[in-house]
């Protein structure tokens, strides 16, 4: 992918110009109809955990955690979510973590919800959260 600010022939800090393969595109940087709204994603669901025993879950399970691209799933954690416990599983086809969260949920009519999260998100989203009981 190649990316050059330019307008035509000469340089205008106006335009960014991109493009990759059969892909060509123009955009102006300053336009706001040029970038996608950023989608509401609030719904019927609501999960609090305690900041400090999250932050202590992800390490604990991270390290089981596989860096192997080529099996894509164990690079993530599973994040499990019941109406009176979160779980969080890593595992790379040896090791084996499981971290339990017993908090209050609020599913709404749903019995439990199952996500991937990226390990490596999660790892950067541990080092964000504040060393305290606040949820």
């Amino acid at each position: 992918m190649f990316c050059a600010v330019h307008n035509g022939n000469s340089i205008a800090p106006d335009v960014i110009h991109c493009f990759a393969g059969l892909v060509d595109r123009a955009a102006d940087p300053d336009s706001t109809a040029t970038f996608e709204e950023i989608r509401d994603i609030s719904g019927e669901y609501h999960v609090e955990l305690p900041c400090n025993r999250f932050r202590d879950a992800i390490s604990r399970v991270q390290f089981a955690v596989s860096n192997d691209e080529s099996r894509k799933i164990l690079t993530g954690i599973l994040m499990e979510v019941h109406p009176e416990q979160t779980l969080l599983v890593g595992l790379d086809g040896f090791r084996l973590a499981l971290q339990r969260i017993d908090a209050e949920n609020n599913l709404g009519t749903k019995a439990q919800l199952n996500t991937v999260v990226p390990g490596r998100t999660l790892g950067e989203v541990s080092k964000m959260l504040p060393d305290s009981d606040d949820m």
